[in-house]
C-alpha cells in the first residue's frame, strides 16, 4: 500500500503534464493496478487519511480538520492493518499513513516514524511576497538519501527483502509531492 501526498493525474501513466517525467511510478503502474476513478473522501488530510485507513466517512465519524485527532470520536474504529493484524498477516508501515501525528501505533506490529527533513540555508519563512504561509522553504543542496522519503521507501525496499512466515500488509507513506 503506497500512499502519496497531493500527486494527481500529471503522471505518465495517466495521460500527464509534459513536463512531467515519472517513470518509476509509471513502471509500478504496469506492473500494479492503476485506478482511473478514484476520489478521496474529504479536501483535507487528516480526515480523508481517517476515512481511508478505518472505511469510516467524514459525515460519519465528524472528522473534517487535519488539527483534529481522530482515535477518541471513533474508538472501536478497526483500522486497514489492525483488519490485517486481526486476519493473520504482520501489519508493517512507514511515513505517512496516517495525518502527522495521529498515527494509530496499535494498529502496526512495526512502524517508521516519518523523519525531519533537512532546512533549506538561507531558509524564506513568512516572506512577505510569498504564498508559501509559514512553511519553509528554499533550495536544497543534498543527496536523495537524506530525504525522509527516501528513507521510508527504503524501509519498505528491506522489509519486501526480508523471509516472512507470515502474509503481510506493507503501508509506506510518500510525503511528496506535497503542496508547499
Amino acid at each position: 500500500f503506497i500512499a502519496v501526498d497531493d500527486l494527481n493525474d500529471w503522471i505518465s501513466c495517466l495521460g500527464g503534464h509534459p513536463d512531467c517525467k515519472t517513470p518509476n511510478i509509471d513502471r509500478l503502474a504496469s506492473r500494479g493496478m492503476l485506478f482511473t476513478n478514484a476520489h478521496c473522501a474529504a479536501p483535507a488530510c487528516n480526515p480523508s487519511r481517517a476515512a481511508l485507513m478505518t472505511g469510516i466517512r467524514p459525515s460519519s465519524s465528524g472528522v473534517y480538520l487535519n488539527s483534529q485527532p481522530w482515535r477518541p470520536v471513533m474508538p472501536d474504529a478497526v483500522t486497514l492493518p489492525q483488519h490485517f493484524r486481526n486476519n493473520g498477516y504482520e501489519a508493517v508501515g512507514s511515513g505517512k499513513i496516517f495525518h502527522g501525528g495521529y498515527n494509530d501505533l496499535g494498529s502496526w506490529d512495526d512502524y517508521m516514524k516519518q523523519t525531519g527533513d533537512p532546512k533549506p540555508d538561507p531558509a524564506v519563512l513568512n516572506d512577505p511576497h510569498s504564498r508559501a504561509g509559514t512553511i519553509i522553504w528554499g533550495v536544497l543542496d543534498v543527496e536523495d538519501s537524506e530525504m525522509s522519503d527516501y528513507k521510508m521507501a527504503n524501509y519498505a525496499i528491506d522489509y519486501l527483502g526480508k523471509q516472512h512466515d507470515k502474509p503481510f500488509f506493507l503501508a509506506c507513506g510518500i510525503y511528496r509531492p506535497h503542496m508547499p
